[in-house]
This record gives structure tokens, sequence and C-alpha cells, in this order.
């Protein structure tokens, strides 16, 4: 059936909203359920002290929590002038990546029943998917979007990595005649 203008207009952000929803669930996924996932998979690694046979001289360690936050300026945000948050839009502009702390909280203990001792700490930078629970751009309106220096149909389901969108395709699809 053919469309008029102004209902190809409207119809416009919710094709692009489905293109996207996929690879955003996916990273949503990840930063939701698979990071905790990856903890409780990796379990408890006990080390014996050498020369040692004694099970108090054993100790206990493994992760407690994995977690990406969101990101945030270097340097300034103690600035009350400015927010603090980092948003795409000057990850853009400044040719930077958008990127969000990934830090975990380390658990060991001394023997089978010692006190347990914890640290959280930063694993590393990770990239933050635009439009995903990690993103400060999730769940805006679209007055909130153009506020932001954002389209105001952004839909997201990308990265910025120096300055410049990038989609990573995790599909991979079999080429014919090609051998594997």
């Amino acid at each position: 059936p053919c469309m008029h203008a102004s209902e190809a207009v409207t119809a416009l952000p919710e094709t692009l909203a489905g293109i996207a929803r996929n690879h955003v669930a996916s990273f949503d996924y990840f930063v939701q359920h698979g990071l905790p996932e990856v903890v409780k998979r990796l379990g408890k690694v006990t080390l014996q002290v050498p020369g040692t046979k004694d099970p108090t001289s054993r100790v206990h360690v493994w992760f407690d929590e994995i977690s990406l936050g969101k990101p945030w300026r270097d340097g300034d945000s103690a600035s009350s002038s400015r927010d603090p948050r980092l948003f795409p839009r000057e990850c853009r502009e400044s040719s930077s990546t958008y990127k969000a702390p990934m830090s975990a909280t380390l658990a060991w203990s001394f023997g089978e029943y010692g006190n347990v001792f914890r640290r959280k700490f930063r694993l590393c930078t990770f990239p933050v998917m635009v439009g995903s629970v990690a993103c400060h751009l999730w769940g805006a309106s679209g007055d909130d979007l153009i506020c932001k220096g954002e389209e105001r149909h952004e839909v997201g389901g990308y990265f910025i990595l120096n300055g410049i969108e990038r989609i990573i395709r995790l599909l991979i699809q079999q080429r014919q005649h090609y051998i594997m």
C-alpha cells in the first residue's frame, strides 16, 4: 500500500528503532545478565602456601561482582559548573571513545572459615553502546536528546570509537562454496 508523506515521516523512527533494537538488547543483556554469569562461572580459586599442607594456610580467592559503569568526564568531574556525565556528541566532536569504567570486586579469605576480605578495583574502560542501559541517553525523550546534542530520533545500537560511529556485527553468515 501507498503511504502519504506525513505517514512516512512518522513511520521512519519506528522502523529505525526496530533495526537497532536487537543490537541494543544484546548489549543490555551482556551488561545486566552476562557479567553476573561470568562471575558465577569463574568460581573460587584455592591457593596453598608452598611447602605446607595445613588447611589453614590456604587462600581462597573469587570475584564477587563485575560491573560496567556509565561514561564520565575525566579530571573535571569535581567541577559543579559542568555536568560530569559524558555524552556521545562530545566524543564525536573530540575524537574520543564513548567508554565507561568496568570494575570488579575481588574477595578472599584465609583458611576454610576465615574472615572474608573484599576490594573493589577498576579493571579497564569498556566501550559503551549508544542507547543501551549503560548510556546516559537510555530512556531519554526526544526533547532530552535534542538538549544533549543528539537527533530527536536517535536509536543507538552502535559504538563511538575515536570519534567515529562503528557498528559491530556479531552475526557471521557462511559463504557459499567456502570450506570451514
